[in-house]
């Protein structure tokens, strides 16, 4: 399951399927997040649907990715989803395979530290970072609000995780 948590971002690329939306609109509020994640597992229990485990898991699992705009321009639904996720996985003894595509301008040790609650929490987790190769296509394509350059804030931010990660 896709979950759309805000129509807003922090960057305007010139091929968004988004483009011409309204960028300060469209905000998932944490109630409707729990809703959606108890309609997830009751339709999932009830239709059967968990996907097969995926050999990461002993447990079937469901699947679910954050998205939008730039989802962690809303991170408190974020979180309030991933906690609804935990509880209802215990709850109905399925694993949750959860992701997010963000555009990693706002990684942050905030974010670093919620994905490492999220990363010991969940059967499988990823990220999947939104870069459009060098920079100069990177900045060309996805620039700020401003029409900044966004390559700059982005390599030095995942260079930081990448020396985090690779340390642990």
């Amino acid at each position: 399951m896709y979950i759309f948590v805000t129509e807003q971002c922090n960057l305007r690329c010139e091929y968004c399927f988004e483009k011409g939306c309204n960028y300060n609109g469209g905000v998932m509020d944490e109630n409707t997040a729990s809703n959606t994640i108890e309609y997830l597992f009751k339709e999932t229990e009830k239709r059967n649907l968990r996907v097969k485990n995926l050999g990461f898991s002993n447990k079937d699992m469901v699947h679910v990715i954050l998205f939008g705009g730039e989802p962690l321009l809303n991170v408190k639904v974020c979180k309030t989803i991933l906690k609804r996720l935990k509880e209802n996985s215990e709850k109905f003894n399925i694993g949750v395979d959860v992701g997010i595509i963000t555009n990693g301008t706002l990684w942050n040790p905030e974010i670093e530290k919620f994905y490492e609650y999220w990363s010991q929490n969940f059967d499988n987790v990823y990220i999947q970072l939104s870069y459009d190769g060098i920079p100069e296509i990177q900045d060309k394509n996805r620039p700020t609000i401003t029409r900044e350059k966004s390559s700059h804030e982005i390599i030095e931010e995942v260079s930081k995780q990448y020396i985090s990660f690779e340390k642990s």
